[in-house]
């Protein structure tokens, strides 16, 4: 972090130290009036602020008066046409960025400064069109049952209380003293009166006076304060949930006690939008409360008559649309096993599952995503589709299903794949779908999946042509910005200006866009197949920032070779090593260090299938090596990915330590910043995570981390991450293995992890040829290293000659 950016943090601190000294501070007197957490507003969407930004802000609006959470910057306003009012003075704030484009933690955090301004100093913008009334939620119902809460107390002491339990093990331990729980215990309440519109009470004895310690503990250390609301925030977040479990069961007690009542409600409902208000003409806030539950729920039970009550006990709820009772999502399944439905004859009630079973199988033959939940809501849902056409992660695919919605009153729905223009209406008329109906979608898939492979195939080779375009319009590459950063020859390259690859739609983004820049100069890496016709072309910034290949060209199977004509001329008695990389700046060092011909694969992906369509094409003595990536970083991708998502900081140092392996030089110690990794549920003020590790059986490290997210408003989201270049070698290996082939594995290793160096080109830069030759040694001739020999023979597969010495 920079000084600049330090001083700032360090100002606003001293600032809310001289707030707390004069008992002025928000979270010291209340935040009466205002409902709804400071946002800023993109694209129509409000997204609240957090931390300390968030409590400068709540201080403004107290300060001044404001109602009205929204806040824009100085672009937002230009670009809406709006106009600041003569006595518009903006707040400044600061967001530090600690994750990287690449989704990895900065060894060295960024920070970003900009100003913004109240809706009310800005002339010109619309009334806001959501509520701002608090959610609701009987906080009190809760607080009783925690035994927590007197009227005669108030509200806010009540919450207090709760919030100071929640503490009481970190006392006992003295990792936390009395005046720090009070100080997070009190920013937490303020947090939360935003949120739930609550009205400030004075504070009881326990909880007066001790604010005045920290005016002291600012002055020595000011960052303590940013830490405080950090922990604040996790305590709101942990009570909000409380609350929401207590009022779910509250609901559900009344929905099976009492009778629906019939007057109109304002009801909330939580449907991925905070504070959303759904108005429902002749339905009570129960039956709708329930119904929300129901959409939600875990499974459904078979419960006789006289279990009714013992069911109801435990959690259960009745769903009278269905005649039906259920296992609401947050309670434990497994204590309703007795009237699990797998060992019981559900009769009726298992019409709902056969009907999504059924849909769910509708939509595969389609090619969509079933992978998910089926959301059986009468609304348009957005999934990925199973298509080679499509990116990973794509929301090519729609659904919609009702199980009432037909006119007979029977299940309908429709189901779109947006990338083959297929449109299906699917209809449930019996158990399963006929043999006859089976086949026909599968026809009709198929022979759709036909056209797409044609158009697929079309594209490719129209990418060809334009590729043997841009090759033909290239110059030499000699002083390519890349080409000197990695030190690697330039011979069978080729550079373009940006201007060129702008002529051609490969290079261009499906909305128009494109990543390229007119004003650059671009590395042109050949992308040929097996039979060395170019293919493609790959695209590399001077910097190497931008990597980008043509869009709907061949990728899969394509090569660079360097150190022979070509892959055919690699097929000789007289090369006893062929290795495979992945990068260009890696395969040059490589052969540059070891004398051995490579074939650059591009990525890990492809290198499984470069190694599997190629290895039975090499002569049966030739030694196929691995020259794998060594991407050991994949516990700080993890930290980063959930850094990003739930605002965590990847660089505290009282998260989970774990070994990782790097290479031959043994392990090394990852740490997960303040993320938890021991495979349980931990809640944020942003969400919620879950963080599991699957050790190598091998060795004390471990092999992959499995992240689970569930983001505020958002669905749950998990990943996997793990050394992605090993993994591919292994794969790689088990292909020459299958074939009757030789193969090894090489892995680079180093000394510093100064830049996370993962490849060889990083190795031969950082500590040069004789580092790597060190590594190879154990899987490569030792001819190769005889610096006397000439090696000019090897050539990269333009026809320039490439010496290897140094």
């Amino acid at each position: 972090m920079s000084n600049d950016a330090l001083s700032h943090r360090i100002a606003i601190a001293k600032r809310f130290g001289e707030r707390i000294a004069c008992c002025d501070a928000v979270f010291q007197t209340g935040a009466d009036g205002i409902h709804g957490m400071p946002c800023t507003v993109v694209e129509g969407k409000e997204r609240p602020l957090s931390g300390v930004n968030a409590f400068m802000l709540i201080q403004v609006m107290k300060d001044y008066g404001w109602n009205d959470p929204r806040f824009y910057n100085a672009r937002q306003i230009v670009e809406a046409g709006w106009k600041l009012t003569p006595d518009a003075s903006g707040i400044g704030l600061q967001f530090l960025s600690s994750v990287g484009e690449d989704g990895m933690p900065l060894e060295n955090p960024s920070v970003k400064r900009f100003k913004v301004f109240h809706a009310s100093e800005i002339d010109g913008v619309p009334a806001r069109e959501r509520s701002t009334s608090p959610e609701v939620i009987d906080v009190e119902d809760a607080l009783e049952k925690a035994g927590s809460w007197s009227s005669v107390d108030g509200l806010s002491n009540g919450i207090l209380n709760v919030l100071w339990d929640s503490q009481v093990s970190e006392l006992a331990s003295c990792k936390l003293n009395s005046a720090d729980a009070i100080l997070r215990s009190k920013l937490a309440l303020c947090l939360l009166e935003v949120q739930l519109g609550l009205e400030h009470d004075e504070y009881d004895n326990l909880y007066s006076g001790r604010d005045l310690e920290w005016v002291s503990v600012i002055e020595r250390e000011p960052l303590a304060f940013f830490a405080a609301v950090r922990d604040a925030e996790r305590l709101a977040a942990e009570f909000m949930q409380i609350v929401r479990l207590s009022e779910q069961e509250r609901l559900a007690i009344i929905a099976v006690a009492q009778p629906e009542s019939k007057e109109s409600e304002t009801v909330a409902i939580q449907e991925g939008k905070k504070d959303e208000r759904i108005i429902m003409p002749g339905k009570g806030r129960v039956s709708a409360y329930i119904e929300a539950l129901w959409q939600d729920r875990q499974a459904v039970l078979v419960v006789p008559y006289a279990d009714k009550d013992k069911a109801h006990k435990l959690g259960a709820v009745w769903y009278e649309p269905q005649k039906i009772w259920f296992v609401p999502k947050e309670l434990d399944v497994n204590a309703f096993n007795e009237w699990n439905p797998h060992h019981n004859s559900l009769g009726v009630a298992a019409t709902r599952d056969v009907l999504i079973e059924s849909f769910r199988k509708s939509m595969d033959l389609l090619g969509l995503d079933t992978s998910g939940n089926i959301e059986v809501d009468g609304r348009w849902h957005n999934v990925a589709v199973n298509s080679k056409m499509s990116k990973r992660n794509n929301k090519a695919g729609s659904y919609i299903i009702s199980l009432d919605g037909a006119m007979d009153g029977g299940a309908i729905g429709t189901i779109l794949n947006k990338d083959t223009g297929e449109h299906h209406t699917w209809r449930y008329d019996g158990p399963l779908l006929t043999p006859e109906q089976r086949a026909r979608l599968r026809a009709e898939v198929l022979e759709r999946e036909a056209n797409n492979e044609r158009q697929a195939l079309l594209l490719q080779e129209s990418a060809a042509v334009h590729a043997s375009e841009i090759w033909a319009a290239g110059t030499s590459a000699d002083q390519h910005g890349y080409v000197v950063k990695k030190g690697i020859p330039s011979d069978g390259l080729r550079q373009v200006p940006g201007t060129v690859l702008k002529q051609y739609p490969e290079f261009m983004g499906a909305g128009g866009k494109s990543i390229i820049r007119s004003r650059n100069n671009y590395l042109i890496v050949p992308m040929k197949n097996v039979d060395g016709e170019l293919r493609a072309v790959q695209a590399i910034s001077e910097d190497g920032s931008v990597k980008t290949f043509m869009r709907g060209a061949q990728k899969k199977g394509t090569m660079m070779v360097i150190g022979a004509e070509s892959f055919h001329a690699l097929n000789h008695p007289d090369i006893s090593d062929v290795a495979y990389t992945e990068g260009i700046a890696t395969g040059a060092s490589f052969h540059a260090c070891s004398g051995v011909p490579v074939v650059v694969c591009f990525d890990a992906g492809n290198l499984e299938t470069v190694v599997a369509q190629s290895t039975n094409k090499l002569d049966a003595a030739t030694q196929r090596i691995l020259a794998i990536d060594n991407d050991q970083f994949y516990v700080e991708r993890a930290v980063g990915y959930i850094a990003a998502k739930l605002g965590m900081n990847p660089h505290h140092d009282g998260g989970t330590k774990v070994h990782v392996a790097n290479g031959d030089r043994g392990f090394r110690l990852a740490s997960f910043g303040e993320i938890k990794a021991d495979g349980e549920w931990h809640q944020e003020s942003k969400g919620s995570y879950c963080v599991t590790l699957t050790p190598d059986n091998d060795s004390v490290a471990i092999k992959s981390v499995k992240v689970e997210l569930v983001p505020i408003n958002e669905r749950k989201i998990s990943a996997i991450f793990e050394n992605r270049g090993l993994k591919a070698g292994l794969a790689a290996l088990a292909a020459i293995e299958a074939g009757g082939g030789i193969g090894k594995i090489a892995m680079p290793s180093f000394k510093s992890l100064d830049g996370r160096p993962t490849d060889w080109n990083d190795l031969e830069q950082s500590e040069g040829v004789e580092a790597v030759r060190a590594i190879v040694s154990d899987v490569v001739a030792l001819h190769h290293f005889d610096d006397s020999l000439d090696f000019t023979h090897h050539k990269i597969d333009s026809g320039h000659s490439v010496s290897v010495g140094r």
